[in-house]
């Protein structure tokens, strides 16, 4: 019994032949001990059997290898130069167990068969979180380079590079954004100019502001990239395009005539990354190398143009879905730890825990009803896009704007709710939040990338906005919608309800759904009238945007916030029947938490369009932190769940067995230059303690 467990445990922290039974080892097991689920059962529920099984042995091919792992304190305490190192170390010995799985195949051939591909993934996904210099190395490669020549390119052009890419003969690179240009690709100013004397493309980078900036791995490590230019036939542009340009020899990794690469220099986080510039100077490629999927350029110059220009972006789908698992993993490390902490650190008259306080679990409750519901939203909307990914053209073209728009507003606020989200957690950390030891303030620095890398979210934000004015438009002309945004289509009949019933239950997770829908209608309504009105009195569409901005904003927010709580609805009303009854209500209370959360922080609009009375707004609030306290007492199993191994934490502070103290002493004393006289202490301390000025 949880009673005859604790008298067993007091009695170990007594005895002092066990000093690493502490009190905090103690209170933790009292955590999972009174809590209402298992947490493995719940991640099973979250992440898969399979799953699971697989990061076990990844987790043991990671740990044991000393190619592939090094202890926490030489992970915060590397130089740059010492991190980069160590993460192609990494990389190097990925590629090697790739070889020796495949050369176990029967078939022969370049592939792995299904259980050692799994097992390779899951190496990988281990390593990155592991190390995010890795992650992101590894991201670039695979999921931007790789990933656009898949999408971009005809099965041929694939079939020619597939082989260098996936045993790395080649090091590919994402060159997309520019010094002077970023979210608005149409503006980009490389060149691709076509030469029909030779059949060759001439890239070159006209001005300053034209040279391709922030491409991870094009400092020092990328030998080829494919670059986003703009093609020019004749002196005629014909928009933006990709074509595969070569940046460095694979023999020698000098740089090739006509380009030029630096590394960008020091950065807020991803020191390991090393993120260039490129310059191109009338570099010469094949015809072949532009990326021919979606349009082409014949050998006499003919252009053939995609059906739809957004096609060129469809790389970028991909890339934006990912901040969902970007969230999963770099909040849900954040959190982990913060709530582990929370849970044995003790403060106050009483002693008691931290999180017992509203003020903490107040904060941190939210921060995992977020994960919960990223990792939910993360996988419907893989699922989804991988779906019309195997549809091929056809589908991907008829889905296209809807799944740019959905991604795009994901991207935007999930991005920024999670780098809130990373900060909220380290300031619970109280003062121990500030040593990289403790790992949070390097989850902060890494992910703020998230917010600006790939499309500024202020601008991806207006993407979603701009589709959602469109809708309205169909919607009011009688035109069918796509699902994710059928609400508009019954707009007037949502709206006919100017304000909440009195009697209408807040604490019921439909009604909050139904505040959200009716908020999402609204602002989308006013956004699309005020653009309509400030073009009536004249102004250009542009002047019209901007004068509208803020309106465009709230709807585009409101959308996304109602479209995650409608889909953890369908997901809690769908685990019903495919969970035990403790895992539905558990995954009830985290959805219920998210969607009051997105009430409370629109508030100020409800209460403005009437909506919600003075009295329902009060609710609402009080509502989240009864919330917050029904989810407090499976706060440590709630971040369990999510099972995340101590080495990817690589926090003292949030170690599974809540031996938190000595593991952080012990951390700082292992950590160089620990004890003893700095080198400047007889040049510059002595003559001040010696009184020798």
């Amino acid at each position: 019994s949880s009673r005859d467990d604790r008298a067993t445990l007091e009695g170990l922290v007594a005895d002092k032949r066990y000093p690493q039974i502490t009190e905090e080892v103690l209170t933790i097991a009292q955590e999972r001990a009174r809590a209402s689920f298992r947490s493995e059962d719940m991640s099973k529920f979250l992440l898969g059997e399979e799953f699971l099984e697989m990061q076990d042995i990844a987790l043991q091919l990671m740990e044991r290898d000393p190619l592939l792992y090094r202890p926490t304190h030489v992970y915060y305490d590397e130089t740059t130069a010492e991190q980069r190192k160590f993460v192609m170390q990494m990389i190097k010995r990925l590629q090697e167990i790739r070889a020796e799985l495949i050369s176990k195949q029967q078939s022969g051939g370049d592939a792995m068969d299904e259980r050692s591909a799994k097992i390779f993934e899951n190496l990988r996904w281990m390593l990155g979180r592991h190390d995010r210099a890795f992650q992101m190395r590894v991201y670039v490669h695979v999921y931007l380079f790789d990933e656009t020549i898949r999408e971009q390119g005809t099965a041929e052009q694939y079939a020619r590079w597939a082989h260098r890419i996936s045993t790395m003969q080649e090091i590919g690179c994402f060159a997309m954004t520019e010094l002077g240009h970023s979210s608005f690709l149409r503006g980009l100013e490389t060149t691709a100019t076509y030469d029909r004397k030779s059949e060759q493309f001439v890239i070159h980078s006209p001005t300053v502001t034209s040279t391709k900036w922030w491409i991870g791995m094009a400092g020092k490590t990328a030998t080829a990239t494919v670059a986003l230019c703009q093609l020019m036939i004749d002196g005629k542009n014909h928009g933006v395009q990709w074509f595969i340009v070569p940046l460095r020899s694979r023999e020698t990794g000098q740089l090739l005539p006509g380009v030029t690469c630096g590394d960008i220099g020091a950065k807020q986080g991803r020191r390991g990354l090393d993120n260039g510039w490129i310059q191109f100077t009338q570099v010469r490629i094949p015809r072949e190398n532009m990326l021919m999927r979606w349009a082409r350029v014949d050998a006499d110059g003919t252009f053939t143009p995609p059906e739809n220009i957004a096609i060129s972006y469809a790389t970028l789908i991909s890339e934006r879905l990912a901040v969902g698992m970007s969230v999963y993993d770099t909040v849900g490390q954040a959190v982990t730890t913060a709530v582990r902490y929370g849970a044995v650190r003790r403060q106050g008259e009483k002693d008691q825990q931290v999180m017992d306080y509203q003020s903490h679990y107040g904060r941190l409750m939210p921060v995992v009803a977020g994960v919960y519901a990223s990792l939910v939203l993360y996988k419907r909307l893989k699922e989804q896009w991988s779906a019309v990914q195997a549809g091929g053209k056809d589908a991907i073209l008829r889905h296209m704007q809807e799944n740019h728009a959905i991604t795009a507003g994901l991207k935007a606020w999930l991005g920024w709710w999670g780098q809130e989200a990373v900060e909220t957690c380290r300031r619970t950390m109280g003062g121990h939040g500030f040593s990289a030891y403790n790992a949070i303030a390097g989850l902060q620095a890494d992910y703020a990338v998230t917010t600006q890398g790939g499309g500024d979210n202020v601008v991806l934000a207006q993407q979603t906005a701009r589709f959602l004015c469109s809708c309205v438009k169909r919607g009011l002309q009688g035109k069918t919608l796509a699902p994710s945004v059928q609400h508009l289509a019954d707009m007037a009949k949502t709206l006919g309800e100017s304000a909440l019933p009195a009697s209408a239950s807040l604490r019921d997770l439909s009604t909050m759904v139904r505040v959200l829908e009716w908020l999402s209608c609204k602002t989308a309504q006013v956004a699309t009238s005020g653009l309509a009105q400030r073009m009536g009195e004249g102004m250009t569409g542009p002047q019209a945007w901007n004068e509208t901005m803020s309106s465009l904003l709230d709807a585009s927010r409101c959308f996304f916030f109602f479209f995650a709580a409608r889909t953890l609805l369908d997901s809690v009303r769908e685990a019903s029947a495919a969970a035990a009854p403790e895992i539905h209500a558990a995954l009830e209370r985290c959805a219920a938490l998210f969607a009051a959360k997105a009430i409370e922080a629109d508030l100020s609009l409800l209460l403005e369009f009437g909506f919600l009375s003075g009295t329902q707004a009060r609710a609402v609030r009080d509502l989240a932190m009864a919330l917050c306290k029904d989810m407090r007492p499976d706060a440590v199993p709630l971040v369990d769940a999510f099972a995340i191994p101590d080495s990817v934490l690589k926090a003292p502070l949030g170690r599974y067995d809540g031996n938190v103290y000595n593991a952080y002493l012990e951390t700082v004393k292992a950590s160089k230059d620990d004890i003893g006289r700095p080198p400047y202490w007889q040049e510059h301390i002595a003559p001040l303690t010696q009184s020798k000025l």
